[in-house]
């Protein structure tokens, strides 16, 4: 299955878009749902991000690039050299009430993760950053 090509505006519209819904779920029914949906705002907006400081206007000119980006925020962000305050804890834990099982969940698997609907024992941590990375898209994309 070959891959879309989008235009940088397209990934800004993704990004609005995204974050305009996640600000609209109820997070105390839909908490994952509502991660999935920030997680996927901030990886539009800095794909969108990097599109403009790399002066392209769309993936099929880069796709290589994001291919190595995958779904790895960190890996954007180390891409845009970022500080790496912002940049989310790379490693995380699955809450299994009742399961003696620790499954590890790196930074790259987050979308993954809350997809299948596993709660992480951070997931308020990676909420916040998140969103602080939302405020720094803001700027760039200004």
């Amino acid at each position: 299955m070959s891959k879309i090509s989008v235009t940088r505006r397209e990934l800004q519209r993704a990004y609005r878009s995204h974050y305009m819904a996640y600000n609209m779920i109820d997070k105390d029914r839909c908490k994952l749902t509502c991660l999935l949906t920030l997680f996927y705002a901030v990886e539009c907006g800095l794909k969108a991000v990097w599109l403009k400081r790399n002066n392209k206007n769309e993936t099929a000119s880069c796709e290589t690039q994001f291919d190595e980006f995958r779904h790895n925020i960190n890996a954007i962000l180390s891409q845009l050299r970022v500080h790496r305050e912002l940049h989310l804890p790379n490693k995380s834990t699955v809450v299994s009430p009742g399961s003696q099982s620790i499954r590890d969940v790196g930074s790259g698997q987050l979308n993954q993760a809350w997809r299948y609907g596993c709660q992480l024992n951070d997931d308020d941590l990676f909420e916040v950053r998140l969103k602080e990375i939302i405020v720094w898209i803001r700027s760039e994309l200004s």
